[in-house]
């Protein structure tokens, strides 16, 4: 029946079985019944920290963080930053300007441990080329393919309780499922130091392990945050895959993520924190910041500062760092000042990756 056809009258009389006629043609389920939920995924655990010398209470939950005063002396960059790239399998580049930063952490910084200080302010004299996202699985397995390159050191898994390794965890099978998209875990110092030395030579260019101070330079972006977003208040989960259960938020992820799931810091870097922990160049020292504040305080400083440690570290003859936290890591790791540590000799493991640094011409 065709309702515009009819007079006014005929509609007012007939407006009961028009009525009727809409009730049979609705589409929305009763009150009453509602519908099927998809079971809630289970919040991730944050692991426990490593034994180390002198432990620390676990932090239950992160406390309130006040907000620091800027220490930042560099220019806001721009919201979309410059991207380049040497080649299709190259990793996306950032060029992040020079300046000047307070590195470590501040004695009230909660989680904070003594090798994190004492605070220094260090200049960047030049800018600087850094991957925009941590090395993706696709991209190792791209340097596998073309350079018939085949790893043998075990691959690491912390079950909450005590780390173990094994020849059964790889890069290509870390215990858990992953992507090309996501970044690569399971590769130890001799992979990384294979696949910089095949990238410089694919691209003509010399690729390389940031430092510790580039790498806490390039993630802090001129702020002195704990963790990115920590002064806008946004969650923790916002910018980083991490142990949601900790932080009391919910990141979507059970192990690792694809890169570029969560915001970018100032200069456009994605997952400086959580997602997996990044290797840095050089040996690891419990005086780092010491060290380098008595030489400011001094004026002093060697040509020779650095060399025997990146040797020792090239050849593996010292504990490595990983910084910036993971996937597994609670609000005491998850830090942009947190420094974790490794035996080289024990190969990766399936929460530590890695991000590359590229010379200037």
């Amino acid at each position: 029946m065709t309702f515009r056809a009819l007079p006014l009258v005929a509609l007012m009389l007939c407006s009961p079985f028009a009525d009727a006629g809409f009730e049979k043609r609705e589409t929305t389920p009763p009150p009453t019944v509602e519908a099927p939920r998809a079971p809630a995924r289970p919040p991730k655990e944050a692991a426990p920290r490593k034994p180390r010398p002198a432990p620390r209470p676990a932090v239950a939950a992160p406390p309130a963080e006040s907000a620091p005063e800027p220490v930042r002396s560099v220019s806001t960059p721009a919201p979309a930053p410059e991207v380049v790239r040497d080649c299709a399998d190259c990793p996306e580049l950032v060029i992040i300007p020079a300046g000047e930063v307070a590195l470590g952490s501040p004695d009230s910084e909660a989680g904070r441990r003594s090798d994190e200080g004492p605070q220094i302010r260090w200049q960047l004299q030049k800018p600087l080329t850094v991957g925009r996202f941590e090395i993706t699985r696709g991209q190792f397995a791209a340097f596998t393919r073309a350079a018939n390159y085949v790893p043998a050191m075990p691959c690491g898994e912390f079950d909450g309780k005590a780390w173990s390794y094994g020849l059964t965890r790889r890069w290509s099978a870390p215990g858990f499922h992953q992507e090309d998209t996501h970044p690569v875990v399971c590769v130890s110092n001799s992979d990384i130091t294979a696949y910089l030395t095949w990238l410089s030579s694919k691209t003509g260019r010399k690729y390389r392990l940031p430092s510790e101070l580039e790498w806490e330079y390039a993630a802090r972006a001129g702020r002195a945050d704990v963790r990115p977003g920590g002064r806008a208040g946004a969650t923790p989960c916002a910018y980083a895959n991490i142990a949601d259960a900790a932080f009391q938020c919910t990141d979507h992820f059970v192990a690792t993520s694809p890169v570029g799931q969560f915001r970018p810091n100032d200069f456009g870097l994605h997952d400086v924190i959580g997602n997996v922990a990044e290797w840095v160049d050089g040996c690891y020292s419990e005086t780092l910041f010491e060290t380098l504040h008595k030489k400011q305080a001094s004026g002093g400083g060697n040509v020779l500062d650095g060399f025997f440690d990146s040797l020792a570290s090239g050849v593996g003859l010292c504990r490595k760092v990983a910084r910036g936290g993971s996937w597994q890591s609670g609000p005491d790791e998850a830090r942009l000042a947190a420094r974790e540590t490794f035996d080289t000799f024990s190969g990766g493991n399936n929460r530590t990756g890695f991000r590359v640094v590229r010379e200037a011409p």
